[in-house]
């Protein structure tokens, strides 16, 4: 598959993967107030983590270099071609 297929697997698996992370958080059992309140403290932190580190990305040169700004409001990058020796 070419890179921007590839591109779009990876937001669908990611789509369902948090539509599972969701529906999972909504079906946690009850294990009493005190450990419910732990657990909810916890799984509320999974999900800080992933928009977290979204956030980071875009943040920071890492990724995308000087354009990160960019890129973060067009969801736009340009690629170079591999340089192989």
């Amino acid at each position: 598959m070419d890179l921007q297929t590839a591109a779009d697997e990876i937001g669908v698996y990611f789509g369902e993967l948090m539509k599972q992370f969701l529906a999972d958080k909504a079906r946690l059992p009850s294990w009493g107030p005190c450990v419910d309140v732990d657990v909810a403290r916890y799984v509320d932190a999974l999900g800080h983590w992933v928009v977290g580190n979204l956030h980071w990305s875009f943040e920071t040169q890492r990724y995308f270099g000087p354009d990160h700004r960019k890129v973060e409001r067009t969801r736009l990058i340009t690629l170079r071609q591999p340089e192989f020796p």
